[in-house]
């Protein structure tokens, strides 16, 4: 692993070790959120091991707007004192909350795991989003910044990983977390796809890079 980088190595939640889910629990065990491993990530190796996950987060209040993030949990190499242990949390989507219109809406625990749920809405979560990949790869016009995004599409690998949740705009905005890799470099990533899906054929609109 280079000195710096993240260590890509995707794991659903039904498959990390015990270690890699002790070290989750152990930071995030605080007041005020519940939070819950949805996906790991990978690792980094800096002036300690950085580990990566998204949770699906609760907060502790009357009414809770559910999100997810990207935690990275910082462990010491001298690891013995758990009240060392220290995390950051980066918001990737946010749910819009009870009244709100126009918002996303987060899917809940089990909806988000596609990967392993085994289900057909699962299924068709998994092949809209393959579906976005193909179509988005075939575009040959639109405007310079849609074009820039088929590029960038063009230039990685797919594999969905979690289905985050939607946005009632025109047709529906779904949201997933997806392992890209450099189909050059083979260099993975981590990326937030959106996911327009039209009647024609769903396309992505949207890319952001996670990790």
């Amino acid at each position: 692993m280079m000195l710096g980088s993240f260590e890509i190595n995707v794991l659903q939640k039904n498959a990390v070790s015990e270690e890699i889910q002790q070290i989750f629990d152990k930071a995030t065990n605080i007041e005020g959120a519940k939070r819950e491993l949805m996906l790991y990530l990978g690792k980094q190796e800096a002036d300690c091991m950085n580990y990566a996950y998204i949770s699906r987060t609760v907060p502790a209040t009357s009414n809770p707007a559910p999100c997810y993030e990207l935690i990275i949990v910082n462990v010491p190499y001298d690891n013995s004192n758990i009240k060392n242990y220290k995390f950051n949390a980066t918001t990737i989507i946010e749910d819009m909350g009870k009244g709100m219109l126009g918002g996303i809406t987060c899917s809940s625990a089990e909806e988000a795991t596609i990967r392993i749920l085994n289900s057909l809405e699962a299924d068709r979560f998994i092949r809209t989003f393959n579906s976005a990949v193909d179509n988005t790869k075939k575009i040959e016009k639109g405007t310079e910044e849609e074009m820039a995004l088929v590029k960038k599409v063009q230039e990685y690998h797919y594999d969905v990983e979690l289905y985050l949740g939607y946005k009632p705009v025109a047709f529906a905005n779904y949201y997933y977390i997806a392992e890209v890799k450099n189909r050059e470099t083979e260099v993975k990533g981590i990326q937030l796809v959106t996911v327009n899906n039209p009647k024609e054929g769903s396309i992505i609109v949207e890319i952001k890079d996670i990790l």
